[in-house]
């Protein structure tokens, strides 16, 4: 990976901030959860092992500059927080669909949690 700008330096702090406070703030801290700059096409993105309980959280670095990092970071942190619940839908229902349905609670929840917290 290529070395960090200063940049991308500040960002991933800002953004690891907020995964932290979100993190404790959800009574999350049973997660061992580690943040990383990565080049996928998303705007962040989370990859859950669920029976170890770790979270990869990654920011993107051509991600979407009208979303803000506080808004990335409550949007992954809330996919741990349901990720448990996801993995349970996906046994009655499809990947996609469970997905849609989490989703959409995700960005109903957005709004309300960017007003609090850090």
């Amino acid at each position: 990976m290529k070395k960090l700008t200063e940049q991308e330096r500040q960002d991933l702090k800002e953004f690891q901030d907020h995964v932290d406070y979100w993190i404790t703030a959800l009574g999350l801290t049973d997660w061992d959860n580690r943040t990383k700059l990565n080049n996928d096409n998303d705007n962040a993105n989370t990859l859950l092992n669920l029976d170890g309980r770790k979270a990869y959280i990654g920011l993107c670095r051509k991600r979407d500059r009208c979303i803000s990092i506080k808004q990335l970071a409550i949007h992954e942190v809330l996919e741990v927080c349901l990720g448990d619940i996801h993995f349970a839908l996906c046994k009655f229902y499809s990947k996609e669909y469970s997905e849609n349905l989490t989703h959409s609670l995700i960005n109903r929840l957005i709004p309300i949690l960017s007003e609090f917290g850090k």
